[in-house]
């Protein structure tokens, strides 16, 4: 980011949330706080110095993170949450949203659900970020799904207010320790940098999707496809290859047609599946074996999901499920 926000990020340095020598415990590790994604070390070592800071205020995260070592980073496809990335040292390369971008301490990224997402990390990279949920902007902006240029000038003068304020929020302890202490003030934290962001960077609101029955055929061959293996390990790769376009063709087609991706549809049909379980689960039957029948592999991973669709955790459901037999 700018000299001004490249700034010890001391503040979130009291917030350390893992350090690491290992690249499978690291990229686990971040998988709770991100999302479950691949990490490649460029000169084949498992041994790195990997460390990570965060906070969560509302709706928002934000943090640091090292690799420790030069590292490829690949998401096959963003989850429900928006990610804007910078650099407090090193550099970069990142493809996000079908373009190829250069990060430093003046140029960022961004990168939207649904979309997929790789870099390669310099040996002296330490990032920082932003993660919105999608709810979270839909709440502030009545767009189900907002899309945002994929470079960030963080030199413009109309990105100096969110600079500012993020600068604020990752220097100066007090500023988070008032969030931590008060619900209030941390929605208000949320709702400026998400104003100030939306007000400085361009963005749009994605194509509105069109009637269900005007779907191509791509879409309906995905679809069809999900519905018979949602519950194995599938990509996207193996759902394009199934509908016989490219992924970024079939991508694009269900954000116009479903407002979905095909990996949000394979995580919905997983849970619906899971609930169905859940609810005529016998009394021998464990939640963790159902999650992992129904393709979620991470318990705590899976709960959270469960508990934001439905209202409830899955032994609750359980529960219920009982008591109506």
């Amino acid at each position: 980011m700018p000299a001004a926000v490249a700034q010890e990020p001391v503040a979130l340095r009291q917030h350390r949330y893992f350090e690491s020598h290992d690249v499978d415990d690291t990229c686990i590790r971040i998988s709770t706080i991100l999302q479950p994604h691949r990490l490649r070390p460029t000169r084949h070592s498992t041994r790195v110095h990997s460390h990570m800071d965060f906070i969560r205020f509302g709706g928002a995260v934000i943090g640091a993170l090292d690799f420790g070592d030069e590292m490829d980073v690949i998401v096959e496809e963003m989850e429900a949450y928006y990610l804007f990335v910078c650099c407090l040292r090193g550099h970069a390369e990142l493809n996000t949203m079908g373009e190829r971008t250069t990060i430093g301490q003046n140029r960022g990224a961004v990168c939207i659900p649904g979309a997929h997402f790789s870099g390669r990390f310099s040996p002296d990279c330490e990032q920082i970020f932003l993660r919105v949920d999608r709810a979270t902007l839909a709440a502030h902006t009545g767009v189900e799904l907002m899309h945002f240029d994929h470079a960030m000038a963080l030199d413009r003068p109309e990105l100096s207010p969110w600079v500012s304020q993020f600068r604020l929020l990752a220097t100066e302890p007090a500023m988070l320790q008032l969030a931590q202490r008060d619900e209030r003030i941390a929605i208000e934290f949320e709702r400026m940098l998400i104003s100030l962001l939306l007000a400085g960077h361009p963005h749009r609101p994605q194509q509105e999707p069109a009637a269900p029955s005007l779907a191509p055929r791509a879409v309906r061959r995905a679809e069809a496809f999900i519905d018979a293996h949602a519950c194995e390990a599938i990509r996207l790769a193996d759902i394009a290859a199934a509908a016989e376009v490219p992924a970024r063709t079939l991508l694009d087609s269900f954000q116009r047609f479903r407002s979905c991706s095909p990996m949000q549809l394979v995580r919905e049909r997983r849970l619906e599946r899971a609930r169905a379980s859940l609810l005529g689960a016998g009394p021998e039957a464990r939640v963790a074996d159902i999650a992992l029948d129904c393709g979620f592999p991470h318990l705590g991973r899976f709960a959270g999901l469960y508990q934001q669709r439905y209202g409830e955790s899955p032994s609750e459901t359980v529960r219920r499920g009982r008591r109506r037999s």
